[in-house]
């Protein structure tokens, strides 16, 4: 990535649930990224958010994503290695 970014996505689904949800990410610095979710369940009143980084140094990646019901940590190396971790609570 290059210089400051940002990007917002605000998406409404009808199908067998109805949904609303919004997401916003922000380029902080040139190699990271940080942003989150927030999600709204019209049938079930249900609330969800998440939260999710990702720094590129142009040689590796590091992403990661907390939500209501996954932490998710992933490292990719330039030789397209993956090495991934997740935690269900």
């Amino acid at each position: 990535m290059a210089g400051k970014t940002e990007n917002i996505v605000f998406n409404y689904t009808m199908g067998a649930e109805k949904s609303l949800s919004l997401t916003y990410m922000q380029g902080i610095l040139p190699y990271l990224t940080l942003g989150g979710s927030l999600g709204y369940s019209l049938d079930k009143k249900l609330v969800q958010t998440s939260y999710a980084g990702i720094f590129d140094d142009g040689e590796n990646i590091v992403s990661a994503l907390w939500d209501t019901k996954v932490i998710s940590i992933s490292i990719f190396y330039l030789d397209f290695h993956a090495y991934g971790i997740s935690l269900l609570y």
